[in-house]
């Protein structure tokens, strides 16, 4: 019968980049006008719905608001609506003092005045507060008005006790009430209309109105009506001429204007016509008429012009002004301000200057109605524009293309009557006109006004106005966005991604010097999902006549090396629709395929609709029929460890960005001595702090006594132990000899291994199971790995960081006027090359010309270095010249400050035009360099000391005869301009950790424990669930459940057969190569720390069988045989201190394959010497030059130290395969250790294949579904009531046949342990001791207590204290069971000791 099987893949899907649909601004539309919502600062506020923000000649403005839902490292989107930024305008604030109303200029009725008493809408302290002490109050400026010409009033207020305040034109009884309570506009009468209220931020409002003059002439303007002995704020007052409302303009003047442009546009501002607001200047040429500067202008000042003709009947008058222009061919505009005085008419005229011949337009303008009669034009003319402003100014526009134009010539001439420049004036006077703001600009529109006041033209560059959108005020998250403000209304969208600072959206002005007004409509942020792939699961169809065979294999007899192996058989599907889509088309190679085949994809097999196998399926082919595609062949590989996919080639090294980055350590002497004494632990959040500094808690981060370079010896006599090859040095504190104690150089750093896993599962985003990678379990939990990646001392891992420089890149200190000698050249010399890098020696010049010997000089260079931290470092001065002569470089090693001084007295001789003329020369270079500790560097009080020495030959000069040293022969200089300069102060756990592929690091670690590794399904209802679960081989085995096949079992066929066993089976490390593990096999003609079983065992029966061939385990580690060391002066004396030593057969030192042992604290305290001394090991952190010799000598005292060992500390668990003598322990009468690895975790399963009754039995069953979906295969096989170990097992799982190869359950039935005895010790109050005698005693035995057959606690050694308060009164049962862990869950225990009874 076959059976429901479903097989489902996972297939990627690409979905495209998307916008999350939670708008995380609140009151995104902007209705809320108080500051409940958003944060306002400085003329920023809503009003009816948009978000205003005005700066005032650059002052600041900001809203922010605080998403609660914005969080660190996420992507998001902003998008701000319908940001509108107005046309550049011309602002002209007429009204005086703007700002200060308790100046004169403003007429105070029953009105008080304190200045600058509050915060003004710009941010700035220049508020006025105004007080009313009569029910009539107000303020008010004097200023003219047209009649019929509107203009505007506005000013900023805020409430303080009044909530009612007015506007008020006095000539036409204008005035408009507000109320500063409600915002409102209360009412408004006479001459005022179009009165407003807007929201300024933080409770300020400016309230506006539009006047309509009905007189001309001076007139008041002005605010208060306030209530009576009540106060305002009051800031800003702004009148203006024309019908549109401007953003506020301050103006500080008594007697003139103020003008501005706001928002203004990225445009270059220009005027080429030079003398612009100076017509009287010589350079305006005048015929007939008399031009008089100082007059009011169109902008309220004093920089217009006054233009009357001479008088002279029937003869036109007329001004002009010729200027040269930048780009010959391009776009230019003219424009000026013209006003009427007497004169009816102004005439103009636009003159080019080309190369082709003049070209001109002209035309005249009534200034009573700006109409344009006369014109006429040869230019290229663009736009002719004549624009009433005000007051009766005119502004007169034309804008023309210039081709190769060298000049332009711009005229002017006041008129009685309508006619040209050169027509004669008809009428008998002197004709007045005013001009002013006169301009050339190279543009093809009119922009802003700039003077050109002198003979120069003008260029300037207006402001880029700019709003700044971030994440945090200060700028420091992860949105920092610049949006350059362009006319017109613009939606814009900003993708940012937030970091650990980020807490508010936050809009705030940019730098700057301008005015400028803005509105938003809208703001949201929505978080920003990019492209990405998703799996679908997606059902596979299956032919209905195939059969899928399930391969299941765990431990293979014939290759025990191999801990799991994927499964699968080949199957074929259909090519069906769904099929073809799921796999895109394999069969057709131009299909651009969204089903990658070259990996494996996530697959499950399902029988009955539930799951059975969760694995990967890989897509080998595809058949056609007929051109046709058919069928896709596919394999079903089982959810086993893939690691090897995941980490591939990936090295130890390569482990950044886990906890193994707090290894960023200073290696410095002191702290090289902590962590021999003390030790770093790591804290919960992966950060090192320092051990306890007593007890045998081992540390995470440590310093073991393992040497990689020096010797190391105990001698209380002193006596010199000279090896060949390397320092012999006496551990002895106190010790005569030079050079003594342990060099902190020759130690390196230790990790527990257990961080290096961790940093794989971080790395690789995996999950160990903590079953045997526990902290419990000693074994694994003290493991350590030396972090040792090249050989020798740690001076040769480490890398160096220097400064390093040429004389060229010093600075001659800018303060002195002493020469530059760097790079000095002689006479006739070849100076290819020679650049500020060299220093002259010699100079031949003298000889050149005199015949006499040539000139001698000599280079004093002095400096001193400034560092920080307290790391060596040294310096180096060099010829870097070839073939230097004389007494070479300056080299130092130290700490510290340092103050150098060197001298050059010779150097490379070099080649001249003539034989008889040589010169020298010097190339120096300078270099600081440390290995670590030494954070940065700075070089000060640099100076070259240039000396003429005597002549008396080359060779033979000293500083003793110097004869003649120049005035400003001492030249300072400057490098870095005296700033530090960065070095390395730490070292990276990259430059240390061995340089070991990770999976073979992990092979080699599963080798030695014998683990077992399986991927647990994500959906499995265990504690364990997505992990992959790692366990001692034994642990796997005890933990599986027995389940009975008996009854489906296929007797009509079944082979028994003898295992094909190996001839040897060898457990070993990797090749020796530290001289103490070469030597012990040398002496004892075996492999240290290996196993070795093979058919010579005496024990094994019938050797003749063992044809299998050899088979070597292997864990590709380091394998040291440490030295607990004696005292020299009597070699049987043994002392508290074992060494390893990194180095080969013949004492050189070697790197050797990455070393793992176990650390053991040792106190040396109270401990004595042969001599019956104190016993204490000599730390050396002295300071040695590059040649060995010390330059400063420290040595401390050290009595705890951590010794490295093959055992743990009680001489339990070894991590030798075999048996072998401990270092340590062997001093102390103990025998070989039998807590070995194959002892522990290897010899259960092995020697049950190798036992005389061990069988393997294939055979066939038809199991049922409720068998197949729970069958492990870890379980124990029950037939006909024998035990038995799948090995592998082929399965059909659409019919429930099954092949399987059992093994006979003789290792682990065998497992038992014999029963203690129980006696009690002593009966207290309040609690019972008891005291186990065991027959099989050994160190690591545990026991299990328990008290009327429920268990209590574990105990170790020989006693176990129960309270009473553990237990209820009354008589009670005790007894106690050995019990043997293989993990940390799974354990077997003997039957029940002998029972005490107790009464409480």
């Amino acid at each position: 019968m076959r059976r429901d099987v479903q097989l489902f893949v996972d297939k990627v899907k690409l979905n495209p980049p998307s916008i999350g649909t939670t708008n995380l601004v609140a009151d995104n539309a902007l209705n809320t006008e108080d500051e409940s919502v958003f944060d306002f600062e400085n003329n920023a506020a809503i009003d009816n719905g948009r978000a205003k923000l005005t700066s005032h000649l650059g002052s600041s403005f900001s809203m922010s608001q605080s998403p609660v839902s914005l969080y660190p490292s996420k992507k998001y989107r902003l998008d701000i609506k319908n940001l509108e930024y107005g046309p550049e305008k011309l602002v002209i604030n007429r009204a005086f003092n703007s700002e200060q109303f308790n100046q004169s200029t403003w007429t105070k009725s029953n009105t008080s005045v304190t200045a600058n008493t509050a915060v003004a809408p710009d941010g700035t302290t220049t508020a006025d507060r105004m007080f009313s002490f009569s029910s009539t109050n107000y303020a008010y400026d004097a200023s003219t008005q047209v009649t019929g010409e509107e203009m505007y009033i506005s000013v900023y207020v805020k409430k303080e006790t009044s909530s009612i305040v007015s506007l008020r034109a006095f000539a036409g009884g204008g005035k408009a009430d507000f109320n500063l309570d409600t915002g409102t506009l209360v009412s408004e009468v006479g001459v005022l209309s179009l009165s407003k209220i807007y929201p300024a931020g933080n409770g300020w409002y400016r309230i506006v109105s539009m006047v309509t003059p009905t007189s001309s002439g001076s007139a008041n303007f002005g605010f208060g009506d306030l209530s009576s002995y009540q106060s305002i704020w009051a800031w800003g007052f702004q009148l203006e001429h024309g019908n549109a409302l401007s953003p506020y303009v301050r103006n500080t003047n008594s007697t003139i204007a103020s003008k501005t442009y706001t928002n203004q546009t990225e445009q270059q501002i220009s005027n080429y016509l030079t003398y612009s607001n100076a017509l009287s200047n010589a350079a305006w040429y005048k015929s007939r008429i008399t031009n008089t500067d100082g007059q009011a202008s169109y902008f309220g000042d004093l920089n217009g012009t006054k233009l009357q003709g001479s008088g002279v009947t029937n003869r036109v008058g007329y001004t002009y002004m010729n200027t040269n222009i930048t780009n010959q061919t391009s776009n230019y505009v003219f424009s000026c301000y013209v006003k009427k005085g007497d004169s009816n008419y102004i005439s103009t005229r636009f003159y080019e200057f080309r190369a082709s011949g003049p070209k001109y337009t002209q035309m005249t303008v009534n200034l009573s109605t700006g109409a344009v009669t006369n014109s006429y034009s040869s230019s290229t003319v663009n736009f002719t524009n004549v624009e009433y402003m005000s007051d009766g100014w005119y502004k007169v526009s034309v804008g023309i293309s210039t081709l190769l134009t060298t000049a332009i010539q711009v005229l002017l001439s006041p008129k009685y009557d309508d006619v040209n420049w050169i027509t004669t004036d008809t009428t008998a006077g002197a004709p007045i006109a005013y001009v002013s703001n006169l301009q050339i600009e190279e543009n093809l529109a009119q922009g802003q006004y700039i003077p050109a006041p002198t003979s120069s033209a003008v260029l300037l560059s207006k402001p880029n106005n700019q709003i700044v959108i971030s994440d945090r005020s200060d700028g420091t998250g992860g949105l920092n966005a610049t949006h350059t403000l362009t006319e017109g209304t613009n939606n814009l969208s900003i993708p940012f991604t937030t970091n650990a600072n980020t807490s508010q959206l936050y809009i705030r002005s940019g730098i700057g010097a301008a005015s400028y007004e803005l509105s938003i409509d809208q703001l949201d942020i929505f978080e920003r999902i990019d492209a990405y792939e998703s799996v679908e699961q997606t059902s596979v169809d299956l032919f209905d006549f195939e059969d899928i065979n399930i391969v299941d294999k765990i431990k293979d007899a014939r290759d025990i090396g191999k801990v799991f192996t994927e499964y699968s058989d080949k199957f074929t599907i259909p090519a069906s629709p769904k099929n073809n889509e799921t796999f895109s088309h394999f069969y057709n190679e131009d299909v651009v395929s969204g089903y990658d085949h070259r990996i494996k994809h996530p697959a499950v097999i399902k029988i009955g609709g539930a799951d059975y196998k969760h694995g990967q399926l890989s897509l080998t082919s595809s058949a056609m029929k007929n051109g046709v595609p058919y069928s896709y062949s596919v394999v079903f590989y089982g959810n086993t460890v893939t690691l090897k996919d995941l980490i591939g080639d990936d090295k130890l090294p390569d482990l950044q960005g886990t906890i193994l980055d707090a290894l960023q350590l200073e290696y410095s002497a002191a702290n090289i001595k902590d962590l021999v004494e003390v030790g770093l632990n790591f804290d919960i959040y992966g950060d090192l702090v320092p051990a306890p500094t007593s007890g045998n808690v081992t540390p995470d981060v440590f310093v073991p006594f393992i040497s990689c370079e020096s010797h190391y010896f105990y001698d209380n006599l002193d006596l010199p132990q000279v090896k060949d090859r390397v320092d012999s040095r006496n551990v002895r504190f106190g010790s005569a000899q030079t050079k003594k104690g342990i060099y902190y150089k020759d130690l390196k750093l230790a990790v527990k291994v257990k961080y290096v896993l961790q940093a794989i599962e971080e790395k690789y985003g995996i999950k160990f199971s903590n079953d045997f990678f526990n902290e419990d379990i000693a074994e694994f939990n003290e493991l350590s790995i030396f972090l040792h990646r090249e050989k020798g001392s740690i001076s040769n891992q480490l890398e160096s960081t220097n400064i390093s420089f040429p004389l060229s890149e010093l600075t001659k200190d800018p303060s002195s006027n002493h020469w530059d000698w760097r790079g000095e050249a002689s006479y006739n010399q070849d100076t290819t090359g020679y650049d500020r890098d060299y220093l002259t020696m010699v100079d031949t010049q003298v000889w050149q010309f005199n015949s006499v010997a040539p000139t001698f000089y000599t280079y004093r260079i002095n400096f001193d270095v400034e560092v920080t931290g307290g790391g060596e470092y040294e310096i180096e001065i060099l010829d870097t010249s070839s073939g230097a002569l004389g007494d070479g470089g300056y080299y130092w090693t130290g700490a510290g400050n340092k103050s150098v001084s060197h001298i050059f007295r010779d150097g490379t001789q070099g080649s001249g035009a003539d034989s008889r003329f040589y010169y020298a020369y010097v190339k120096p270079r300078f270099k600081i360099s440390t290995q670590s500790g030494i954070s940065d560097a700075k070089i000060t009080n640099f100076t070259l000391t240039y000396v003429e020495s005597a002549s008396t030959g080359r060779f033979s000069r000293t500083p003793e005869q110097f004869y003649d040293v120049h005035i400003d022969s001492v030249t300072p200089y400057l490098y870095n301009n005296d700033v530090a300069v960065p070095l390395s102060d730490g070292v990276d756990i990259s430059s240390q950790i061995p340089n070991m592929k990770t999976l073979d690091f992990l092979t080699s670690l599963f080798k030695m424990f014998n683990l077992t590794a399986y991927k647990v399904p994500e959906n499995d209802i265990s504690p364990f669930a997505g992990q992959i679960r790692v366990r001692p081989l034994d642990s796997f085995y005890l933990s599986g459940n027995e389940i009975d096949v008996t009854e489906y079992i296929d007797t009509s066929k079944m082979t028994v057969n003898r295992n094909n066993l190996f001839s040897s089976v060898e457990y070993e490390f990797a090749k020796h190569s530290t001289l103490a593990s070469i030597k012990q096999n040398q002496k004892t003609a075996d492999v240290f720390g290996s196993e070795l079983m093979n058919n010579l065992n005496g024990s094994i029966n019938a050797p003749i069988a063992f044809d299998g061939g050899k088979y070597k385990v292997k864990a590709n580690f380091e394998k040291v045989m440490y030295e607990r060391m004696t005292d020299q002066a009597n070699e049987t004396y043994v002392l508290d201190i074992q060494w390893g030593w990194m180095v080969s057969k013949d004492e050189n030192p070697i790197l050797g394959k990455p070393l793992l042992f176990y650390p053991i604290w040792e106190n040396l305290a109270g401990t004595v010497d042969e001599g019956g001394g104190a016993v204490a090991l000599d730390f050396d952190s002295s300071i040695y030059d590059k040649n060995g010799d010390i330059v400063v000598s420290t040595h401390d005292s050290v009595t705890r130290y951590v010794r490295p060992s093959n055992s743990l500390a009680g001489n339990l668990n070894s991590l030798n395969f075999g048996s072998e003598f401990d270092e340590w322990y062997v001093w102390e009468g103990a025998g070989t250790n039998e807590n070995s690895l194959f002892q522990r975790h290897h010899k259960n399963y092995l020697l049950s294949i190798y036992d005389i009754q061990s069988r393997l039995v294939d055979l066939t069953a038809y199991l049922p579904i409720h068998i197949v979906m729970k069958l492990k295969l870890n379980d124990v096989v029950i037939i006909k009531g024998r035990r038995y170990r799948i090995n592998s097992l082929n399965l059909n799982i659409t019919t429930g046949k099954a092949k399987m190869e059992l093994m006979n359950d003789i290792a682990y039935s065998k497992l038992q342990l014999f029963a203690p005895k129980l006696t009690l010790l002593f009966d207290g109050i309040g609690s019972t001791l008891f005291e186990i005698f065991d027959q099989d005693m050994n160190n690591d035995a545990i026991y299990k207590l328990y008290v009327d057959d429920v268990y209590v606690m574990d105990f170790s050694g020989t006693t176990a204290l129960l309270l009473d308060g553990s237990l209820t009164a009354g008589a009670h049962n005790v007894t106690a069971r050995k019990a043997k862990y293989y993990d940390v869950s799974t354990f077997i225990e003997s039957e029940d000791s002998n029972i005490v009874s107790i009464t409480i």
